[in-house]
């Protein structure tokens, strides 16, 4: 599924597991793709737009006891320039490549952060709990 959205200043992504990669708009407009995968249940995928703040939100039913279920929801997110950008997860990888966003926050619980810079962001707040966090040093430089 492909939405796209116009006037879009804060990007809030909310999901339990799964893969969110996110790259720059040439277009000056956020584009989201969504793929759901799963063994057992279909996992819920919700896009809202109140007052300038896109949220994504996906998630995966408690499989229980099991632990042997597929599960996962992911976004493929396009973003212009100076859009702020959150995100939460409990399992899975933020991928965000040419960020031009003025800051970012993230939080993981297990899987890993990669992120890059066009130019040095104003502010980079990670949180992981386990997994692998990784901010290459832009080549961009700051006066």
């Amino acid at each position: 599924m492909t939405s796209t959205a116009a006037g879009i200043r804060e990007l809030v992504a909310k999901v339990h597991a799964g893969r969110i990669e996110r790259t720059p708009s040439p277009t000056g407009t956020v584009q989201v793709t969504t793929t759901r995968r799963w063994s057992l249940w279909t996992p819920p995928s919700h896009h809202t737009q109140p007052g300038g703040a896109l949220t994504l939100t996906g998630g995966c039913p408690h499989p229980g006891t099991l632990g042997i279920t597929r599960c996962a929801v992911d976004q493929q997110i396009t973003v212009p320039t100076g859009t702020r950008v959150r995100v939460t997860a409990s399992t899975g990888d933020l991928v965000a490549t040419d960020l031009t966003a003025a800051s970012l926050e993230a939080h993981l619980t297990r899987g890993s952060i990669t992120a890059s810079f066009t130019r040095p962001p104003d502010c980079v707040l990670a949180r992981l709990d386990a997994g692998n966090l990784r901010l290459p040093q832009s080549s961009a430089r700051s006066g």
